[in-house]
């Protein structure tokens, strides 16, 4: 591990009362301005548990919360996975982890909450534009291993800018990737009109915004 950096947060937005100081062990880089970070404990215990759909949040050292959605796998219980788009005209929240975030560095972190946990299906329709894949990667592994019915269809400006397309791959024919800049916008609804029915729908676009709908 490289030369360990502190990273103390002031002016805190939130109360620290309920924060923890993990280390990054690791940042990868997923696409276009787009990195994957891995948090531990100092001492390899484990993290608190979650599911898919939960976020953690980021104590940044300028004094910035910034929520981000977990991605890695929810049976890991030494590290949590999160993916961050570093938002050029933004507020500076992805700015600022973009910068900081190095193998060794600690930040705090709030444990996970889940205000989109996945609902029981027999069958899935998964939408997913840019960044907003993050929560979408632990759904289609907990419906995949439970061998329901499922569909992925993730956009993107292009292909460079989207994340994690290694580990859709090995999903086949599930996963339809649609970089728009070759096939231009997709119609969400006439995906989920052609859906089979009983067909529960999750749309996680590129800012979090969330929805459901069912067929």
């Amino acid at each position: 591990m490289s030369e360990v950096c502190y990273v103390a947060a002031k002016n805190m937005e939130s109360s620290s009362s309920d924060l923890v100081a993990l280390v990054i062990t690791r940042v990868h880089t997923e696409a276009d301005r787009i990195v994957s970070i891995t948090f531990e404990t100092d001492d390899g215990s484990d993290v608190p548990a979650w599911g898919p759909g939960a976020h953690i949040d980021v104590q940044l050292p300028s004094g910035l919360s910034r929520q981000y959605s977990l991605c890695g796998n929810p049976t890991d219980r030494h590290s949590y996975t999160i993916a961050v788009l570093k938002e050029v005209d933004g507020r500076g929240g992805s700015r600022e982890l973009h910068a900081v975030a190095q193998a060794g560095c600690r930040l705090k972190v709030r444990p996970p909450r889940n205000n989109f946990p996945l609902e029981a299906s027999e069958s899935y329709l998964f939408l997913a534009g840019g960044i907003g894949i993050t929560p979408i990667l632990p759904m289609v592994a907990a419906v995949d291993r439970a061998g329901a019915d499922w569909h992925l269809v993730y956009c993107g400006r292009h292909r460079e800018s989207m994340a994690f397309r290694d580990i859709l791959s090995a999903y086949g024919n599930q996963v339809e990737l649609w970089p728009e800049d070759e096939h231009g916008r997709p119609d969400l609804s006439a995906l989920m009109a052609n859906a089979r029915p009983g067909t529960s729908g999750v749309h996680v676009r590129p800012h979090g915004h969330d929805r459901r709908g069912h067929r």
